[in-house]
């Protein structure tokens, strides 16, 4: 219970720097001297451009971090099992799958907001990119990550439903594609998300606001 508490204080932290960073601008309007006609704040862009890669930096090194950390701690249990979407080795009993499931779902959620910090700093590397398109990228990347958190655990509980020995063979088979069933639409409309995301992303379209007619 410690080791999750602190896992989700360290997520939720990550969280809330990256999404101040996102909101982050260095295109501030330049200031000139009117002796000597230069720009009067590039010293201070370049040091709040530094002071945004420095906290981005750390973020997903943090992150990192912890994901490796993780998986070396628990590596008896196999965790990365998880995130290739196999199903455990062992039948979990309850508690197993609950713990499970939650440190696997944490786990990716660190591993999309390190890809998230690698689209924030690409800004720095391509200058003059709009922030519509990158924040076109980060809702590609956020729907892509709902739509394999809801996948995570499908093996997981999969396994642990078949168990026959424990809850019988017909409530085994109906709690089975009773989950099936609820799994199978949820990850439909996700997905479908997901392609709306990725042809606004392909095509570069605002997904607000509405096309002008020709009369109009």
């Amino acid at each position: 219970i410690l080791v999750f508490t602190w896992m989700t204080l360290v997520l939720f932290r990550g969280n809330e720097i990256i999404r101040k960073q996102r909101h982050v601008t260095t295109d501030v309007s330049p200031g000139f001297d009117s002796d000597t006609s230069r720009p009067t704040n590039v010293p201070r862009v370049a040091l709040k451009q530094n002071r945004r890669v420095l906290a981005l930096g750390s973020t997903a090194a943090v992150l990192l971090l912890h994901v490796a950390a993780g998986y070396y701690w628990f590596s008896d249990e196999a965790l990365w099992r998880q995130l290739l979407l196999l199903p455990p080795r062992n039948l979990p009993n309850f508690w197993q799958t609950i713990w499970t499931v939650a440190i696997s779902d944490t786990m990716a959620r660190y591993l999309v907001m390190s890809v998230k910090v690698v689209v924030l700093l690409s800004q720095r590397q391509v200058p003059g990119l709009p922030f519509r398109r990158q924040a076109q990228a980060l809702t590609l990347i956020e729907y892509t990550a709902l739509l394999y958190r809801v996948m995570l655990p499908a093996p997981v509980w999969y396994r642990f439903f078949l168990d026959e020995e424990t809850y019988g063979h017909f409530f085994s088979s109906l709690t089975t594609g009773l989950y099936l069933t609820f799994k199978f639409t949820t990850m439909f409309e996700r997905a479908c998300s997901l392609y709306t995301a990725a042809a606004a992303f392909v095509r570069r379209e605002v997904q607000f606001g509405q096309c002008a007619t020709t009369e109009e």
